[in-house]
């Protein structure tokens, strides 16, 4: 871990890394949002889908999802074992961004907008700890 590195930072760090990790990973080995998680948030098309007659798949989105999940929680896992200001940023940017390209497709394409909130709000956090973390 970065020594020098500001508590708040830190502790966005680990708190986005968890969840995004546990279910990213959840997501792409079960195919779908386990503990009724998919019914509570609707953030993947859970059900059935089948091209052009061949094998039926099971929440065909989920595990794509499941791997930007994982992979945003492991930018901060890397960012932590590296312990650099500069590791530190890049994960950070790269949930942000996650984030703030989230808000536009829920405000364009699916029209969700509580849903556009809690991502505009979780990046706000991750942009937060990441000017901390550049001005430190």
């Amino acid at each position: 871990m970065w020594k020098d590195a500001p508590v708040y930072v830190t502790i966005i760090m680990i708190a986005f890394l968890i969840p995004h990790t546990l279910t990213g990973l959840l997501a792409m080995i079960c195919a779908k949002l386990p503990f009724g998680i998919g019914e509570v948030l609707p953030l993947v098309h859970s059900g059935e889908w089948t091209k052009n007659g061949e094998a039926t798949v099971e929440g065909p989105n989920v595990r794509v999802w499941g791997v930007r999940q994982a992979c945003v929680g492991l930018s901060f896992l890397f960012g932590l074992v590296f312990g650099t200001k500069e590791s530190y940023m890049v994960a950070l940017g790269v949930f942000v961004s996650r984030c703030y390209l989230d808000v536009i497709v829920e405000i364009v394409e699916q029209k969700r907008w509580w849903l556009a909130g809690a991502f505009f709000a979780t990046g706000s956090l991750g942009l937060a700890a990441l000017i901390v973390a550049a001005l430190a």
